[in-house]
C-alpha cells in the first residue's frame, strides 16, 4: 500500500494533464495536416505540368527526355501509337529501291548453301555483296548472312569477323519486326568460338546503344535482355530489366486506357491517375495542343519522392492518407509525423514529460520494492541454510565425539571388563572414521568450491575399491542392526580412476542409504557392468524421495525436509560430492526411487576414462 498508492495518484493526475494536451492540440494538428496536403498537391502539380509541356509535340527539344518521363504517344481515339510504330526506319525507301537487286543475291547465296551445299562459296558471296551493298540493312542482312554460312562450314574465325562488320550498322538500323541487326550480330559473335574480350567490350557497348534508342519495340528489348543474360557482370542488367518491365506496362497501357478515365476536359488537360505496380507505378494524363492529343504516362517514384523531400509528405496510390483531388484522381497523401512538429512540438514535450516523470516514479518504486524484497529473501534463505548447516554439522560433530569421550573415559576409569575394552576401542575407531569422514567431506567441499579440486586418475581394480569402501562401513552398519549385502561382478575390468575419491562417494552412498532406510535393515551394494560403463548402484529399502524432489538433492545444503526426514542429521553435501566425482571420472550419477520403496543410486563409471573438467559441484 505505501508504494502502490503514490502511483496510483501519479498515473492519474498524468492522464488527466494528457488528456488535455490533446484535446488542446487536436484542431490545430487538423489544420496543419491540411495545409500540408495542400501544399503537397500544388507541389506534385508544378512537376507534372512543367513535363507536361516538355512531353507535348510543339515543345519538345532534342536531347535525351527526363528520367520521370516514361511514355509520350499521340491518341487516337480510345487507343494510341506505340512508341515504336508509325515511325520510317534509316534506310527503308534506299533499301525499297534495291530490294529486287537483295533478293536475286539472298536467292543465289540459298542456292550455293542449300542446293550445292557449298557454305563457304555462300558466305563469300554474301561478303562480296554486303561490301557493294546499298543500303546499310542490306548490307548487315549480308554480313549476318555469311556469318551463319561460315559457322555451317565450321570457319569460326570467318565467322567472328563477318559478325563484326555487322556489328558496326546503326543500332536504328533494323529488320521488319523492329530488331536491330547489331542485335543478331552480338548473338552471333557470343556465340563463336572465336570471341575475344573485346568482342564482349563492344557487344555491351552495342547493347547500350540500343536500349538508348526511342525505337526500341518490346521484341528488341527481350533480345537485348536475353543477350546480357550471356554476358557476366553486364552494367545495365538491371537497366535492361526495367526497360522491358516499362516496355511491357506500356502495351498493358495501350489495352487499358479507356477503362482508366483519362479524357481531356475544357481546359485542355486530364487530370492524373496512378497505374501500373507498385514499384512501377506511373502517372498517366493527356493533353490536347496543336490540333492533335497526347497520353503522357510519368513515373510516379520520383515525383513523389521530391514532393516528400519538399514537405514531408508521402503520396501513395493507397487508400490510406487524403485524397488530392482534383486533379490527381486515386492518389492520396499522408503527412508524416515530423511534418507536424510546428504544431505538435510542445505537446509532445509536455507528453514526454509527463510520461517519463510518471514512469520513472513508478519505475523506482517498483525497483526499490523488487529490490529490498529480494534482499530480505536472500537475507532470510542465507540465515536459513547458515542455521541449518551449522546445526546440521553441529549434530554430525557432536554424536560422534560423544560416543568417543564416553567409551574413553570408561576406558580411562578401568571400569571395563578385558572383553568390554576390545568392543569399546573398536567403537572408539568406528566413530573416529565417521567424524574423518565429515571433516574430509567438509574439506573436499571447500576445495570443490574454490574450484582447485583435480582428480589423479591411474588404472585401478575398482572392484577392490569398492570392498575397502564396503569394508569400512561394515562395523558402523552392523552396529545400527543393517546387513550389507554386497554383489560384485566377476571380470571387472580395471578402469582409470582416483581410488580415495571413489571410496569417499561408495562411503556417502552406503551412509546416506543408512540414514533414510527408516524401518529397514538392509543396504545393498552392487557392482556391475552396463552400457560400456562400471555401474555402482547402492539401493536401500526405506523412506524414498518424492519425484519433485529428485532434481534438486544433488544440490549443495539441500535436504529434503518432510515429517518422515526432520530429525535425520546431515549437512547436504554428500550427494553432491558423489555427483562431483562422477563427473570428475567422466561419469554422472542417476538416482531411482519412488516414496515407502527406498531409493537406488548409480554412480556410473566409464570403461574407457574420458573426464569433463570439474570446479564447482
Amino acid at each position: 500500500m505505501v508504494i502502490a498508492l503514490p502511483c496510483v495518484v501519479i498515473a492519474a493526475l498524468a492522464a488527466r494533464m494528457l488528456l488535455q494536451d490533446r484535446e488542446l492540440t487536436a484542431s490545430r494538428l487538423a489544420a496543419e495536416e491540411r495545409r500540408f496536403v495542400s501544399d503537397a498537391r500544388q507541389a506534385l502539380l508544378g512537376s507534372v505540368e512543367r513535363l507536361r509541356v516538355i512531353a507535348t509535340a510543339d515543345a519538345r527539344v532534342s536531347g535525351p527526355p527526363p528520367p520521370e518521363l516514361a511514355m509520350v504517344a499521340q491518341l487516337r481515339g480510345r487507343d494510341f501509337a506505340l512508341p515504336w510504330e508509325d515511325q520510317s526506319v534509316e534506310g527503308r525507301a534506299a533499301a525499297r529501291r534495291s530490294e529486287r537487286r537483295f533478293r536475286a543475291a539472298t536467292f543465289r547465296g540459298e542456292q550455293l548453301e542449300s542446293v550445292q551445299n557449298n557454305p563457304s562459296a555462300a558466305a563469300e558471296f554474301y561478303l562480296r555483296f554486303g561490301r557493294n551493298a546499298l543500303t546499310p540493312d542490306h548490307r548487315a542482312a549480308a554480313m549476318l548472312r555469311a556469318a551463319r554460312a561460315f559457322s555451317t562450314d565450321a570457319r569460326a574465325a570467318d565467322a567472328a569477323a563477318a559478325a563484326r562488320l555487322a556489328l558496326e550498322t546503326s543500332p536504328l538500323i533494323a529488320d521488319d519486326e523492329g530488331i536491330p541487326f547489331v542485335l543478331y550480330a552480338s548473338r552471333l559473335l557470343l556465340q563463336s568460338p572465336a570471341i575475344a574480350d573485346r568482342d564482349r567490350q563492344r557487344v555491351v557497348q552495342v547493347l547500350g546503344d540500343v536500349m538508348a534508342s526511342p525505337r526500341l519495340n518490346a521484341a528488341a528489348a527481350y533480345m537485348v535482355r536475353d543477350i546480357a543474360r550471356e554476358l557476366v557482370d553486364a552494367p545495365f542488367a538491371r537497366a535492361i530489366d526495367a526497360r522491358v518491365r516499362d516496355l511491357e506496362q506500356t502495351v498493358s497501357l495501350r489495352a487499358d486506357l479507356a477503362a482508366l478515365g483519362v479524357a481531356v476536359t475544357e481546359d485542355r488537360h486530364s487530370s492524373w491517375v496512378p497505374y501500373g505496380p507498385a514499384d512501377n507505378l506511373w502517372l498517366i494524363g493527356t493533353t490536347a495542343m496543336a490540333g492533335h492529343r497526347e497520353v503522357i504516362a510519368l513515373r510516379a517514384a520520383p515525383l513523389f519522392e521530391a514532393v516528400h523531400a519538399a514537405t514531408a509528405v508521402t503520396l501513395t496510390a493507397s487508400e490510406d492518407g487524403e485524397s488530392l483531388a482534383p486533379g490527381f484522381s486515386g492518389i492520396r497523401a499522408v503527412v508524416s509525423p515530423g511534418a507536424l512538429a510546428g504544431a505538435a512540438a510542445e505537446s509532445r514535450r509536455r507528453r514526454s514529460f509527463y510520461l517519463t516523470a510518471m514512469l520513472l516514479v513508478i519505475g523506482v518504486s517498483i525497483l526499490s520494492a523488487v529490490l529490498l524484497w529480494r534482499d530480505v529473501r536472500r537475507e532470510l534463505q542465507v540465515a536459513q541454510l547458515r542455521a541449518l548447516f551449522v546445526s546440521s554439522v553441529s549434530h554430525e560433530l557432536r554424536t560422534p565425539l560423544t560416543a568417543i569421550k564416553m567409551f574413553a573415559d570408561t576406558l580411562l576409569m578401568g571400569r571395563a571388563a578385558p572383553d568390554a575394552q576390545r568392543e569399546y576401542l573398536r567403537i572408539i575407531v568406528s566413530e573416529s572414521e565417521r567424524l574423518t569422514r565429515l571433516l574430509n567431506n567438509l574439506l573436499d567441499f571447500s576445495t570443490i568450491e574454490a574450484r582447485q579440486t583435480v582428480y589423479r586418475l591411474r588404472p585401478q581394480s575398482l572392484a577392490d575399491v569398492v570392498r575397502a569402501a564396503a569394508n569400512s562401513m561394515t562395523y558402523g552398519l552392523a552396529q545400527q542392526g543393517f546387513e550389507l549385502r554386497v554383489s560384485i561382478a566377476d571380470g571387472l575390468p580395471v578402469v582409470a580412476i582416483d581410488p580415495d575419491a571413489i571410496q569417499q562417494a561408495v562411503v556417502n552412498l552406503l551412509s546416506n542409504a543408512a540414514k533414510y532406510s527408516g524401518d529397514s535393515r538392509i543396504v545393498e551394494l552392487e557392482v556391475a557392468i552396463a552400457r560400456e560403463h562400471v555401474v555402482v548402484a547402492v539401493t536401500d529399502r526405506g523412506l524414498g524421495i518424492a519425484a519433485a524432489e529428485q532434481a534438486r538433492i544433488f544440490e549443495k545444503y539441500y535436504r529434503v525436509r518432510d515429517g518422515s526426514t526432520d530429525r535425520i542429521a546431515g549437512t547436504g553435501l554428500g550427494l553432491t560430492l558423489v555427483e562431483h566425482i562422477a563427473r570428475g571420472h567422466g561419469g554422472c550419477v542417476t538416482v531411482r526411487s519412488r516414496l515407502g520403496e527406498g531409493s537406488r543410486f548409480a554412480m556410473e563409471i566409464p570403461l574407457v576414462a574420458a573426464p569433463t573438467p570439474v570446479g564447482h559441484a
